[in-house]
């Protein structure tokens, strides 16, 4: 009967063993939660970096093409010269940056990045000229920022993080607040156009509480 009795303590879990094992479950969970909400975060920001970083390319792209007036030229005459030339400064889209705090904004199809305004959005200004559109739902806010013409130095129109190179001539900028707390990440890239004439980006995107 002893032996039996015995046999049955070895078989069964103490209370302290329970305590143990239900502590290593919810340490594992946490740690899963942690884990998930870290990928999240993690694939939202690949929204900025991606976005930044075609509108940078655009923004090369835009500077690379040659532009000029029409133009009608007699027998005999000659043209004027053409010339290459930074797209002017964009409006952010959204306007607000409480359209993107925990939450996502919308764009407006043709109108917050494809609406044509002479002077403003146009062939030479803004996201018209750099022929950047997003039509799906999206968690930051963003900003193109550069001079039509003789290329100048710019400031970021979303805030400046800390480390920016000094003296950009364009810019492409994201700003969000994943969790609407006030405390805002930024993400910029650019560049600037070399005594050669040519644009020449940043080695890397400058990030400023990514995750917040």
């Amino acid at each position: 009967m002893k032996t039996f009795l015995r046999s049955r303590r070895r078989a069964g879990f103490t209370l302290i063993e329970l305590m143990i094992v239900v502590a290593i479950v919810a340490i594992l969970a946490l740690l899963a939660i942690f884990g998930v909400s870290k990928f999240l975060a993690t694939a939202k920001t690949a929204e900025a970096t991606n976005t930044i970083g075609q509108v940078n390319k655009l923004a090369i792209q835009a500077y690379d093409r040659e532009s000029g007036n029409a133009q009608l030229i007699v027998a005999g005459g000659t043209s004027a010269t053409t010339s290459h030339s930074l797209c002017g400064k964009s409006a952010p889209v959204p306007a607000a940056v409480t359209d993107v705090q925990n939450r996502k904004y919308t764009p407006r199809p043709g109108a917050d990045y494809q609406q044509l305004v002479v002077a403003v959005n146009d062939n030479q200004n803004g996201w018209y000229c750099l022929k950047h559109e997003m039509t799906e739902p999206q968690y930051y806010r963003y900003a193109y920022t550069g001079t039509f013409g003789n290329p100048v130095a710019v400031t970021a129109q979303l805030g400046v993080p800390a480390n920016m190179p000094a003296g950009p001539h364009w810019l492409a900028e994201a700003q969000g607040d994943l969790d609407g707390d006030g405390t805002f990440s930024r993400f910029v890239t650019g560049g600037a156009i070399s005594a050669q004439k040519t644009a020449v980006s940043f080695t890397q995107i400058v990030v400023e509480n990514p995750e917040e």
